[in-house]
């Protein structure tokens, strides 16, 4: 049996299985609930669909691996809408994270908080009220989404597309001033 990929939409596969004896269309998919379907033909046998299945798993993976992240982001709060209180020191919008929040970035150097070097935690960073990066990726068009190799960058209407923070720290720096990411002039 030979698998070939035809399409994929976001959680979505359809594949050709080309047998000796003929072609079947077979559909892969791993839903918002993160449950996995294999649909094609009834004469689709159950070794077939576990073949497809094994051969996907480095997809599937990433699958339940993206909507696991996104399901924990919308049940903190971490949606791309300002307002509530920091979903892990619980900090109210305009006040200095907690000492171990590791949600608080240092004001000196933009890096986590909790990894920053700093003795004290004077150089704890403010609660916004929105994840710290969301907005600066927002505004300069920075999402990813999960692709068939991994993570992939792509536009702000995409399905399943998230801020993309990994681009923001690789092409942006820390401005102590404006305490944001911000492009290089």
């Amino acid at each position: 049996m030979t698998i070939c990929r035809s399409t994929q939409a976001s959680g979505l596969r359809r594949f050709e299985l080309i047998t000796s004896s003929h072609t079947t269309h077979v559909t892969l998919a791993v839903t918002e609930v993160g449950r996995i379907i294999v649909s094609g033909p009834l004469d689709l046998s159950a070794d077939d669909a576990r073949l497809l299945v094994t051969h996907q798993k480095h997809w599937i993976t990433a699958r339940l691996q993206h909507l696991t992240h996104a399901a924990a982001a919308v049940a903190a709060g971490l949606s791309n809408s300002a307002g509530g209180p920091c979903p892990r020191c619980h900090t109210a919008v305009g006040e200095r994270h907690t000492a171990t929040c590791d949600v608080a970035l240092c004001r000196v150097t933009g890096h986590p908080r909790t990894h920053c070097g700093h003795v004290t935690n004077s150089c704890n960073s403010t609660w916004t009220g929105q994840w710290p990066g969301h907005a600066e990726c927002i505004e300069y068009g920075f999402y990813t989404r999960i692709g068939p190799h991994g993570y992939e960058q792509c536009g702000p209407g995409t399905p399943d597309a998230l801020p993309d923070l990994s681009r923001l720290r690789d092409e942006c720096r820390w401005d102590v001033r404006t305490q944001r990411m911000v492009r290089p002039a």
